[in-house]
């Protein structure tokens, strides 16, 4: 930002044929909307800090929020896997002792056959 130097806008004024009351009332009137700007300015840059603060506090939010349910997932299907994998260890055992029983089951008809065909 560049600083406003009424008095010398004023004597350029002066310089270029305008009488010197209405150089100085346009170089009063040109300062003060100089400054006007310099304060909307700083007014907008001072806004401008705060909404990046606030996006930052929002992404950080947002950070934590989402680490937070990836670990909720996490827990909930890991969970998930040690039922599955009690119950895929349960369906084996009870296949294992189905095809043992029948195994059995055969092994003794073919016996009692074997017996009374003799």
């Amino acid at each position: 930002m560049t600083s406003f130097d009424a008095h010398q806008y004023a004597k350029r004024l002066i310089k270029a044929g305008t009488p010197p009351a209405q150089a100085d009332v346009h170089a009063d009137a040109l300062g003060q909307v100089a400054d006007e700007v310099a304060m909307i300015e700083k007014c907008v840059d001072t806004q401008h800090c705060q909404a990046k603060c606030s996006e930052q506090r929002i992404i950080a939010h947002v950070d934590k929020s989402l680490a937070e349910f990836r670990e909720y997932v996490n827990a909930r299907f890991g969970a998930q896997d040690e039922k599955i994998a009690a119950m895929k260890l349960e369906i084996i055992r009870w296949t294992l002792g189905i095809v043992l029983s029948v195994g059995s089951l055969e092994l003794g008809i073919v016996a009692a056959l074997l017996h009374w065909m003799r």
